[in-house]
């Protein structure tokens, strides 16, 4: 009957990188741990559907 969509992301409080194409393990955890518990801790955050999918764009359900 289809797939259901979920989508979170990690925070906009935690600040990008500026130097985008290295890769700091340090880093990266602490990505990967506002990620996981984001994922975890705020599943009324996730979102139901793509970002800006406007009324037309939404696919009817069978």
């Amino acid at each position: 009957v289809g797939a259901k969509f979920h989508l979170t992301a990690i925070p906009d409080s935690i600040p990008m990188a500026q130097e985008g194409l290295n890769f700091d393990t340090a880093r990266m955890n602490k990505l990967f741990q506002a990620g996981y518990a984001a994922g975890i801790n705020g599943a009324d955050q996730w979102l139901k559907e793509p970002p800006h999918v406007n009324r037309y764009e939404k696919i009817a359900a069978r």
